[in-house]
């Protein structure tokens, strides 16, 4: 398929598998779904390749990566679990602005929600203090986050090493849910078809 002067090969079509990379940006959030993932996987990275905000830069069979217009790092991995379910793991580099982050997480989960049943968004929360040991690393107890999101939760865990709030209900969610984003992401999508 021709997009301007460059040809875009359909996903499926790769057969090279990304190599596990050491330096790899960390996962911010994780979908579950079930459905056809080969599918639902190939639409999202040739929706996504023409759309203005993000730039396609390496497809492998089941990731691919963009940059955002100024050329920071985001994308995305695609793991098929047991049959019929599948992961899509959200990644971005440290420096992605907050407004990228919200798009593209935004325009990937309405794909999901639109193209695969059973959608299970799970975001990651990670200790913002440079200073900490833990920083970079995702909090890992799902119980206490859950609980903290809970009806009357304080919307809010602590980072186990340094002890500072970690909060859950943050720019990237507030924005997540604003029309304003939702609306800028159909208008992505109608100008990505």
């Amino acid at each position: 398929m021709f997009v301007g002067s460059e040809v875009l090969t359909f996903p499926s079509y790769f057969r090279r598998e990304r190599k596990e990379q050491p330096s790899h940006p960390s996962v911010l959030v994780t979908y579950r779904f079930d459905g056809p993932a080969d599918d639902i996987y190939a639409t999202l990275v040739v929706r996504l390749h023409h759309t203005v905000a993000f730039q396609s830069t390496d497809r492998w069979k089941s990731a691919a990566d963009f940059k955002t217009q100024i050329g920071t790092k985001l994308g995305f991995t695609l793991t098929r679990e047991a049959e019929g379910s599948s992961r899509l793991e959200v990644y971005f580099e440290p420096d992605v602005d907050g407004n990228s982050r919200v798009l593209f997480l935004r325009y990937v989960h309405d794909h999901l929600m639109q193209h695969a049943q059973n959608v299970a968004r799970l975001r990651r929360y990670f200790c913002g203090d440079k200073k900490c040991d833990a920083f970079g690393q995702a909090f890992g107890d799902q119980a206490k986050i859950a609980k903290a999101l809970a009806p009357g939760g304080r919307g809010k865990v602590f980072c186990p090493d340094c002890g500072k709030p970690i909060l859950l209900r943050d720019v990237i969610e507030e924005k997540f849910e604003s029309p304003a984003v939702k609306e800028q992401v159909r208008e992505m999508q109608t100008g990505g078809d």
